[in-house]
């Protein structure tokens, strides 16, 4: 899934260069690339669609000042009613130009820590937790009617959030309640390894916590942003476009699809100059590494750097944007168990089944061949000869297609519940077996 934000097209920003897409392009988009997108509704402001005034839907709202501390604004009034309307009126014109979208959330992390009036969430009289089901109500009820079948999100965080959904009569419209990087283990390196491939590959093993109190049903928590590291942690700016990453994607974003119950798992992020798995119009210098915008100063005195460096009007697909796409191909399967689990290991297998036919991923992180066994129970494969796809590097340093390798190989499997292969140096394998 991706998420969306509503809006025309937004101008970019001339001093860091960060384009929005217009919100019809971007509903093409996913509809042409068949991605699932979720639509996150702000539940700070609203436009009015027939005057374009923006206005608060509550009249008390905090504003961050320059050194990080936090006034509170007052507006003149609450506006949850015609924050209801504008949003059905949103509704209706995207409806009119033959889109639609299933999945909505409502809020991000407004509620989460600081609230309306910069008190403590867990405050006795804090307002924030009804405040937000003041905004949401109406809402709900907006969407419900005119897409009857939408998947709906609520913002987690509160400690009595599902009884006041109840209490207002909405809690049965509500599919899910959010949570954002539900790591279990918030993995933090030596200074001195914040920018060590090999290190990242060793040691982050971030896991995700399935005991999460965010709401009082585990199974109803939807996992609406996160990824598979701790951000703040690492040095991003040399980790992020790696085949290490890649690594490092396969095998924590498949411990999330294929190791917990939770059904909703949103990407952070899809396309984005920092920690985005897609970049777009950029220039690759290739002699320190970096990814720079196509018209910012330093790409463009860059003159030596040869011409297909340039990603000009077209995307950079990094190592971790294959690695998502090879789990994909595990979407509409239920889950089988390989016999291993792949926390706290260096190697990683997760197989699905649909339609007579499983489908094998495994993950090499380490420098050196490893063999590994897989084990289905209650299920005998016969003898066959499958073609797996194999992305490998050397160098886990690589980011440019040219430097890494795809490649096929074939896997003899032997009659039998059980098969073993070895897995090549720093790999990713996906391979579909006849049952």
């Amino acid at each position: 899934m991706t998420k969306g934000k509503w809006g025309g097209l937004y101008n970019p920003n001339d001093s860091n260069n960060r384009y929005y897409t217009d919100f019809y392009e971007f509903l093409d988009f996913c509809e042409e690339s068949n991605i699932e997108p979720i639509f996150q509704v702000n539940t700070s402001f609203y436009v009015d669609p027939d005057t374009q005034k923006i206005h608060a839907i509550c009249k008390n709202w905090y504003m961050a000042e320059p050194d990080g501390t936090y006034k509170t604004e007052l507006y003149d009034r609450d506006r949850f009613e015609e924050a209801a309307e504008a949003f059905g009126k949103n509704i209706d014109k995207m409806l009119a130009a033959g889109h639609s979208i299933k999945y909505w959330e409502f809020g991000n992390e407004d509620f989460a820590t600081l609230n309306y009036l910069k008190t403590d969430l867990t405050a006795e009289g804090n307002p924030a937790e009804d405040n937000y089901i003041k905004i949401v109500t109406p809402m709900i009820r907006v969407l419900k009617e005119k897409i009857p079948d939408a998947v709906i999100i609520a913002t987690g965080g509160f400690p009595n959030l599902e009884e006041k959904l109840q209490q207002a009569g909405v809690l049965g419209n509500v599919d899910y309640i959010s949570s954002h990087y539900p790591f279990a283990y918030w993995v933090t390196p030596d200074a001195s390894k914040k920018g060590n491939l090999t290190t990242l590959l060793e040691e982050n093993e971030v896991g995700f916590d399935t005991s999460s109190n965010t709401s009082q049903n585990n199974d109803k928590l939807g996992i609406t942003e996160t990824s598979v590291w701790r951000f703040e942690s690492w040095d991003a700016g040399v980790m992020q476009n790696t085949f290490a990453m890649g690594l490092n994607t396969a095998h924590q974003w498949g411990e999330l699809l294929f190791e917990t119950p939770w059904k909703i798992s949103v990407l952070h992020d899809l396309e984005s100059p920092f920690f985005g798995f897609v970049l777009y119009d950029m220039k690759f210098n290739p002699r320190n590494r970096w990814f720079l915008y196509s018209n910012s100063k330093l790409a463009t005195e860059a003159e030596d750097v040869p011409e297909d460096y340039n990603f000009l009007k077209s995307y950079h697909v990094t190592p971790a944007a294959k690695a998502v796409k090879i789990l994909e191909n595990h979407c509409g399967g239920a889950v089988l168990d390989p016999g291993q689990s792949s926390e706290f290991s260096h190697v990683s297998v997760f197989c699905s089944e649909r339609d007579g036919k499983i489908t094998v991923t495994a993950v090499n992180k380490l420098s050196e061949a490893k063999p590994i066994s897989i084990s289905f129970s209650n299920i005998t494969l016969p003898g066959q000869t499958v073609q797996a796809e194999v992305l490998s590097s050397e160098n886990i340093g690589a980011i440019l297609e040219r430097e890494y390798q795809t490649e096929q190989t074939s896997i003899s499997v032997s009659p039998g519940s059980s098969l073993n292969i070895t897995l090549k140096p720093y790999s990713i394998y996906q391979f579909v077996l006849a049952e």
